[in-house]
């Protein structure tokens, strides 16, 4: 925590917990929207109605094998304690014509999702190390400029709480095209951040079934994968209790 601390001074902003109970990115955004976690079921909500309205722009962050699902994708969604993550924060960046900031460790500046034109921002903390879990970043009081001030300026040892980020620059080497290789199955955050950008590409071809025509970013490809491989897991899961 005092890793992200420090990160956060340095943008005016302070971490706001929240619970790891499977609502944590409706409880963060609530938080970001009304100022209380406490309408997270509000925006989840609000995430399902989004969803639906576009489907035919989000469906494509589905795996091709799931995209028939997507309806009921939604549905799994609307209940209490699903997780979100990349794919809700692109339908609730359109839903309250805001763009999404998302602050992790071991990067100055966070990762924009943006939403043409939003009228606002929404700023999130993801916390790699504790299994995608979301909090809020809210500005500092004016009672905690002065200690915020502090931290930004502390110049703290995160050596250790970077050690697994190392490899997740944006100026990773690229690997000639034609030369790639990756092994098939599915990678962990850290091993795909350990993946040239070119690399990466390979594995979004082959989860998305389709090439990635967006700017170069791996943040948003391994954030797209991983995005798809939960939503695949969690209509598995789905299929398995309706079997049960």
């Amino acid at each position: 925590m005092k890793a992200f601390a420090v990160l956060l001074a340095k943008h005016s902003r302070r971490l706001s917990p929240t619970q790891p109970d499977g609502n944590c990115l409706f409880r963060a955004i609530s938080d970001q929207v009304y100022g209380t976690q406490d309408r997270h079921a509000e925006v989840r909500k609000k995430c399902c109605e989004a969803m639906l309205a576009n489907e035919a722009e989000l469906i494509n962050f589905l795996a091709p094998g799931t995209r028939s699902s997507f309806s009921a994708y939604v549905r799994l969604l609307g209940r209490d304690g699903t997780w979100g993550g990349h794919l809700e924060m692109v339908a609730l960046a359109g839903a309250y014509d805001r763009k999404v900031l998302v602050y992790r460790l071991g990067e100055e500046l966070p990762t924009t999702i943006v939403e043409e034109g939003a009228s606002g921002e929404m700023h999130l903390c993801y916390h790699e190390r504790a299994t995608a879990h979301y909090s809020s970043a809210v500005p500092l009081g004016e009672d905690e400029v002065d200690e915020g001030l502090s931290l930004a300026l502390e110049g703290t040892d995160l050596t250790e709480d970077l050690a697994p980020l190392k490899a997740s620059g944006e100026d990773a080497k690229i690997t000639p095209p034609g030369v790639a290789q990756v092994k098939p199955g599915r990678k962990t955050e850290g091993q795909m951040f350990a993946l040239s950008f070119a690399e990466l590409k390979i594995v979004y071809a082959d989860v998305l079934g389709s090439d990635y025509r967006g700017v170069r970013h791996k943040k948003r490809l391994v954030a797209a994968i991983l995005d798809a491989w939960r939503i695949e897991d969690t209509l598995a899961l789905a299929d398995m209790s309706e079997c049960s």
